[in-house]
């Protein structure tokens, strides 16, 4: 098969996504998706996923990281510093 035809193919999904694929967790505990599987779901190499525990079994779903900052009292104290200084540039 031509490299461009696999490709189509593979973007495609390759495979009817009704027929399931027998995968193997290794000893730590990592399985490997197959490459027709990701670029279904639009997982790219290195991209993060949700996997979230269902009646039916494991869902594992494309995400993304958001950075969550959690303050401190001092970062607080320097927030509503800024937000006075700022203030104070306005006549009000």
């Amino acid at each position: 098969m031509k490299k461009a035809t696999k490709r189509k193919q593979l973007e495609q999904g390759g495979r009817s996504s009704e027929r399931p694929y027998l995968l193997k967790i290794n000893s730590r505990g990592n399985v490997t998706l197959p490459k027709t599987l990701r670029l279904s779901a639009g997982m790219e190499e290195e991209s993060y996923v949700l996997a979230k525990a269902t009646e039916d079994g494991i869902l594992i779903q494309p995400s993304a990281p958001i950075a969550i900052e959690i303050y401190s009292k001092e970062r607080i104290a320097e927030f509503q510093r800024l937000n006075h200084e700022e203030l104070g540039k306005f006549k009000l």
